[in-house]
């Protein structure tokens, strides 16, 4: 006795069509909304903690920063953050 699984038909999808039409007009993150504030502030503190690190020992540089902050993958106030965003203990 041999067990197949059969395909699912094809369903009418009109949300993935809509994605689809989003992306190709406007690109991949355009109207998706805006940042939202990670609920727990530990998290966001630790992050722009290690890039602060990552900073001041030259791994990452500001103009990388700015570049990601104009292709919307870093938030738009993470330079001021990283200014308030103290150095992690050892």
């Amino acid at each position: 006795m041999r067990l197949t699984l059969r395909a699912q038909p094809q369903r009418f999808q009109p949300l993935g069509w809509a994605r689809r039409v989003r992306r190709k007009l406007f690109g991949p993150y355009a109207l998706l909304g805006r940042y939202r504030r990670h609920r727990d502030p530990n998290q966001e503190r630790f992050f722009f903690g290690l890039l602060r690190e990552c900073l001041e020992q030259g791994v990452v540089t500001e103009s990388l920063l700015r570049e990601e902050m104009e292709r919307n993958h870093l938030r738009h106030d993470a330079l001021q953050v990283l200014e308030r965003t103290p150095s992690l203990a050892a």
